[in-house]
């Protein structure tokens, strides 16, 4: 799901940056593409949970060798921490710290249940924060009250989609020993703490003001996706995990929307861009080889 990691980026590198030149596309390349080596890191670590509730996938099958999954991802997470490097020299420190809580995220998840959404969801917050420094100009300061409520935000809304995401894998979880939320809490309280989770979001963005006349569009239909998914995850008489998908799927759709208000907020002329890749969004998940796998 490159498309997550890349807005997450972007809603920082819009604070700062004036003009879309070379650096701005050379952005594009660690943003988007960090997501899928990250996933790939995770999954050399809970292959076998994976082989109960993800059997598609080549790791499971043992089609591909876990140890050159593990160097490919890591290889490519340090090259896309190279180029934020090349960006900004503190990108290092955020870069090195995506990489630590990447790799020791499954150990997290399996050790420390509670902790396992925050790490995952402090990795995905800490790309907003590299996209702001990315385009900092020589002359300003660095302001944490600038950039720090917008990674709140994705902290926040990408611990949705983490504990819903939860909700497809209680079996194979409670199987291997994963005392994740829903294992331990069960499913709805593991939904009330989304909802929970989703009105501190939204609020966030209302009380930092940014919404203007085409944020707001974004801002709105993120609401409509995050309460129709909460709603069926709320009221579905059988709660097992085929019946998982549509909330899951409908917090990726917040999420992404929730990043384009945001930027569109700072960048307003990238509205009709976000409505054509949103429409890239949609083609993917309906043509995804594997209707399971979000």
């Amino acid at each position: 799901m490159w498309f997550i990691s890349g807005f997450a980026g972007l809603s920082g590198v819009f604070v700062t940056i004036d003009v879309l030149d070379f650096r701005f596309y050379l952005s594009l390349v660690p943003f988007f593409l960090s997501y899928g080596f990250g996933q790939a890191l995770t999954d050399c670590f809970q292959i076998d949970t994976d082989k109960i509730s993800s059997k598609y996938r080549p790791l499971s099958k043992g089609i591909i060798d876990k140890k050159e999954v593990f160097w490919v991802s890591l290889i490519g997470l340090v090259i896309c921490g190279a180029i934020l490097f090349y960006l900004n020299l503190y990108n290092a420190i955020f870069a090195l710290l995506s990489i630590i809580g990447l790799a020791s995220y499954s150990y997290v998840k399996k050790n420390f249940w509670a902790l396992g959404p925050p790490l995952n969801s402090f990795v995905v917050s800490l790309l907003p924060v590299m996209g702001y420094l990315s385009f900092l100009q020589d002359e300003e300061e660095i302001n944490i009250s600038e950039i720090l409520p917008i990674s709140l935000v994705m902290f926040l809304a990408y611990n949705i989609f983490v504990l819903m995401g939860y909700l497809k894998d209680i079996s194979a979880d409670r199987t291997t020993g994963y005392r994740t939320y829903p294992v331990v809490w069960g499913w709805d309280k593991t939904v009330l703490i989304s909802d929970f989770l989703y009105i501190i979001s939204f609020y966030l963005i209302y009380a930092n003001h940014w919404l203007n006349e085409k944020s707001w569009i974004f801002y709105v239909s993120a609401i409509v996706c995050a309460l129709s998914g909460q709603l069926k995850a709320h009221v579905q008489k059988v709660k097992t995990e085929e019946h998982a998908f549509f909330p899951i799927i409908q917090s990726v759709r917040a999420f992404l929307l929730i990043c384009y208000a945001i930027i569109c907020y700072f960048n307003s002329e990238m509205f009709l861009w976000f409505i054509l890749t949103h429409l890239l969004f949609e083609v993917v998940i309906y043509y995804r080889p594997e209707r399971s796998q979000i």
